[in-house]
Order: C-alpha cells, then structure tokens, then sequence
C-alpha cells in the first residue's frame, strides 16, 4: 500500500465534509495510484521525490502541499516545453472540480517564492515552461 495514504486519510479526517461526491473519490484514487508510478525528477538543483512527498532545492528539504507538489512535478517532467492552464488542470486536479484557471498562477507563485526560482518561465496564450539550465 502507499505510505502517503495516511497523509490522505488524514485529509479526509480534517475535512469539515461528511461526505464526498464520486468525483472526489475518484480524485483521491487517482492521487494514489499516481504517486505509486512516478519517477523521481532532477533539474536545476530541484530533485522531487514522490515517495516522500518531499522537493529538495539545493539539498533543503522542503514539504509542498499536494497541488504545487503535482504542479511543479508535471512542469519539471514537461520541461522545455510550454504547458497551458487547461492542461495544468486537466493533469493536476483531474478536470473532475470546479478550479479557477487563476488558481494555477497562484500556485506557481507559491513554487516561485518557496525555490526562489526563476526556471518558471510564463508565456502569454502558451502558457508556463520549466526551463533547464544548463
């Protein structure tokens, strides 16, 4: 079993919800059995472990939620290439909830502040790209 299926249940349990529609289940199911299968990632001192739930940054830990965490994993597995919000959307929060496309630069915003980093890069009408350097 997953070992970030506490973090979930915990989630649940914190929630002010009695209940969860089927989108949201499935969701959550979709949460799980993503982070089985990824990779960890590497590029530009940022090295993402999906095991641990963990970014490291020039060897500092650090704990993202898990919408930047997925965020920031979908445009470093993306990188070089430019990625619009509705394909944010559509990966990261499953296209089943009603999300502000507004949401997403938010969450970038918070990526960029905690890596201090400007390998974000944003392109109107394309969308953002992770860049290498090199």
């Amino acid at each position: 079993m997953n070992p970030n299926y506490k973090i979930l249940i915990e989630e649940i349990n914190q929630s002010k919800q009695d209940s969860f529609t089927k989108e949201e289940l499935i969701s959550l199911i979709k949460v799980i059995c993503l982070e089985k299968t990824l990779p960890r990632l590497e590029s530009n001192h940022v090295v993402i472990d999906p095991e641990s739930m963990t970014i490291f940054y020039r060897n500092t830990a650090h704990i993202f939620s898990r919408k930047p965490f997925f965020l920031l994993y979908y445009l470093i597995d993306n990188k070089g290439k430019y990625v619009s919000r509705e394909k944010i959307l559509n990966h990261v929060w499953g296209g089943d909830t009603l999300v502000n496309l507004r949401t997403i630069d938010v969450q970038i915003g918070k990526i960029r502040s905690i890596l201090h980093s400007s390998y974000i890069k944003t392109r109107v009408g394309l969308g953002y790209c992770w860049c290498e350097i090199k």
